[in-house]
């Protein structure tokens, strides 16, 4: 009897009119968020070029301590998918290396670089084809100034009101019509019932969003080929969708069984739709970034010019700017410059550090917002297709990483060399051999994703089951009449 139940609701939904409705503004959103989309992809596969320089390559010391550091992150194939942290959180990260001068009587008498501070926004790197497309970052906003058409909006937030366009009148309409007496009267379990009624609830629902689903892929494929791991990650996504779509499904026929009149039903169910999937996430989100105090991004960015400031005039007191160039004033000048100079390393821990302080807040931010059901679907989808801000960060690590090693290399090669100063930092001060370095290479790991988005699946596990019950146990003590 289940399956007879499931083909009279799948029948009663086909022919609706809030079905074709449905699903032609979802395929119509769908297609026009996958064309933006790609556009962006298409514009950053650009710039990030035909693919990765792996191995080493050789140069000498100084040009690579000078050298100006750029890393572009490389475009998800799944950014169509859960655009909205890509325009957030910026697609490369510049680091110093610019030259210095140091002046003694009006004569250049050394040169030395920069600190290796990384420069989280890029900013100054924006070409006018990324200005246009990425016209906000996290410097000037906490949110992005449109709403994004990507999956995570047309399913979390349109698939979650279709569900409940489905669902309203399922127990609260029959039994204003008087069918569900009718049907109940027959020698039909009312298990078999309600299990009928969602599974052709769901039936409906997965064929509407599905079909747009696959029409936003075939688009964003001609430009981004999947590989085998993210034919994974796109299967991953849609049984977390299904999960999430069954949730308001659950939540429709619970409130439609407690209910009397489909107006009533529907009403109740609008409300909650406001609440928990248009108001709460970003009001959230907002409330917690407006009072928790926290350093704007400008300050941060001032951080290295303030911390320079403070070693200059410290060493400048011992007189340091009076030995120049330090190899004319003995071995004293010398090592007080070597002290001077590996100061300048503390810089970039310290930029480090108070950017994570910024993120942590942001991550507490999006932990609060996960209140609302549209918020944990958003960061889970985020998590798995690898456009969220843990996939940033995962990018950050690796360039630190990449920059640690690199350093060490380069001063072990300084140190190895028996002509050389080891005054690193200072061109006349450091060796002049060659050294062969590896290639930054970022990678994407496929665990660190999922692990990422665990949470919101688990959560979004433990909605369903707990859904699943309550719409369950609110039809089996449900009055017919």
């Amino acid at each position: 009897m289940i399956r007879e139940v499931m083909k009279r609701e799948i029948l009663d939904h086909l022919i609706s009119l809030r079905f074709s409705i449905s699903a032609i503004l979802i395929l119509i959103l769908m297609v026009c968020g996958t064309i933006v989309s790609e556009k962006v992809v298409k514009v950053r596969m650009e710039r990030y070029g035909p693919g990765e320089i792996k191995g080493f390559y050789k140069a000498k010391i100084w040009s690579a301590v000078s050298g100006l550091g750029f890393y572009r992150r490389k475009p998800s194939p799944l950014g169509f998918i859960a655009m909205e942290d890509e325009l957030i959180w910026p697609f490369f990260i510049a680091r110093g290396g610019i030259l210095m001068s140091g002046f003694g009587e009006q004569v250049v008498n050394y040169t030395k670089a920069t600190n290796w501070a990384l420069d989280y926004l890029g900013a100054t790197f924006f070409t006018s084809e990324e200005s246009s497309l990425f016209p906000i970052s996290m410097r000037d906003a906490s949110f992005p100034p449109f709403i994004p058409m990507d999956w995570a909006f047309v399913i979390g937030v349109l698939g979650a009101l279709m569900a409940i366009l489905f669902t309203y009148d399922s127990i609260s309409g029959e039994r204003e019509r008087g069918t569900l007496k009718l049907l109940i009267s027959n020698p039909v379990p009312r298990s078999h019932v309600i299990l009928g009624k969602l599974l052709g609830a769901m039936v409906v629902l997965t064929f509407a969003i599905g079909f747009g689903c696959i029409i936003s892929l075939l688009i964003a494929m001609r430009i981004t080929p999947l590989g085998k791991e993210d034919w994974i990650r796109l299967l991953l996504i849609l049984l977390f969708s299904l999960l999430y779509i069954a949730i308001f499904v659950f939540i429709g026929i619970s409130i439609s069984s407690r209910f009397r009149s489909s107006m009533e039903s529907l009403a109740i169910l609008l409300i909650i739709w406001m609440v928990f999937v248009i108001l709460m996430p970003k009001t959230i989100e907002f409330v917690y970034m407006e009072t928790i105090p926290h350093h704007p991004y400008e300050d941060i960015l001032s951080i290295s010019t303030k911390m320079e400031d403070e070693i200059d005039n410290r060493y400048r007191e011992k007189g340091l700017f009076d030995k120049v160039p330090p190899w004319e004033y003995g071995k004293e000048a010398i090592e007080l410059w070597r002290r001077y100079l590996n100061e300048f390393e503390r810089i970039p821990y310290e930029v480090d550090r108070m950017f994570d302080k910024r993120v942590a807040i942001v991550e507490r931010a999006r932990m609060w917002s996960r209140l609302s059901p549209a918020s944990i679907y958003r960061y889970g989808l985020e998590a798995i297709a690898g456009t969220s801000l843990p996939g940033y960060m995962e990018f950050v690590t690796q360039i630190r990483q990449y920059i640690k090693d690199t350093l060490n290399i380069l001063k072990k090669a300084d140190m190895d060399d028996p002509n050389s100063l080891h005054i690193f930092w200072m061109k006349e001060g450091m060796s002049q051999r060659e050294v062969e370095l590896p290639r930054f290479k970022q990678g994407r790991s496929f665990l660190w994703m999922i692990r990422k988005g665990m949470l919101d699946m688990m959560i979004i596990l433990i909605l369903f089951i707990g859904m699943f019950l309550l719409s369950y146990f609110s039809f089996m003590k449900a009055d017919v009449r």
